[in-house]
């Protein structure tokens, strides 16, 4: 990833750069600012790249609390085959309609072409191909007016859970919930332990990794803490 882009930079950026969608380079007089009533509507998912260079950006809106991550779909010739890929941007923030990270900025716009509009958000440092200089348009998913994720529990990675909420389910949802952040992820549990056993029945779940901590979104982490939290206070309410 390359550093953070200068704040001036940001704000010509549509005025003196081309942009790409796709392959295909966007003139800037197509591009309109993408305005909501609410900072949650950013909350989708966004198509970046063509081909074998397809990415998600999914963006994660709660409050005040920003989360950017994407996931891909790359080759691994020491694994055999393609898997899934994540990096979890840093210093999330957003301000109006502009996007803020350690890794790119960026801003959300309207692509206007002849056949109508698409809504999306271009980076000024795509990840996808470097020689997009002028930055990339990716795209809100058809029909995904939030993030898609797998799972019975997709709201403990999307929006920060209180412990009120968590209080209504028991120890086994709970144990579920909170090992999914683990599996979405691709974590590999113990063999022959129930954790490993449960995902290996979702049609979903790869086990590609050992570890994958280091992919987690302040979301995620701050959940973690409270399901801990309630299970601990669960389990010694049991015993009592």
């Amino acid at each position: 990833m390359k550093p953070i882009l200068l704040t001036i930079q940001l704000l010509v950026s549509t005025l003196t750069w081309g942009q790409y969608y796709s392959d295909l380079e966007v003139s800037p007089n197509q591009l309109t600012p993408w305005t909501v009533d609410s900072l949650g509507e950013y909350s989708r998912t966004y198509h970046f790249g063509f081909s074998e260079g397809e990415c998600e950006l999914r963006i994660f809106v709660d409050d005040t609390t920003f989360a950017a991550q994407s996931s891909c779909y790359t080759w691994r010739e020491s694994l055999g085959g393609f898997i899934d890929t994540f990096y979890t941007f840093n210093n999330v923030r957003i301000n109006g309609t502009k996007f803020y990270s350690q890794e790119s900025n960026g801003e959300f716009m309207v692509l206007n072409t002849e056949t109508g509009q698409t809504a999306g958000l271009i980076l000024y440092k795509p990840w996808t191909y470097q020689f997009y200089a002028g930055g990339e348009f990716g795209s809100v998913l058809p029909d995904d007016n939030s993030v898609y994720l797998v799972g019975d529990y997709p709201e403990a990675s999307k929006r920060i859970l209180t412990e009120r909420e968590l209080d209504r389910l028991n120890l086994d949802q709970l144990q579920i919930m909170r090992n999914e952040i683990y599996a979405r992820y691709g974590y590999k549990f113990r063999e022959g332990g129930s954790m490993d056993t449960h995902f290996k029945n979702e049609k979903w779940y790869r086990g590609n990794y050992n570890a994958v901590e280091q992919w987690f979104t302040v979301i995620e982490l701050k959940n973690l803490d409270t399901i801990k939290k309630i299970e601990k206070e669960k389990t010694a309410a049991n015993k009592g």
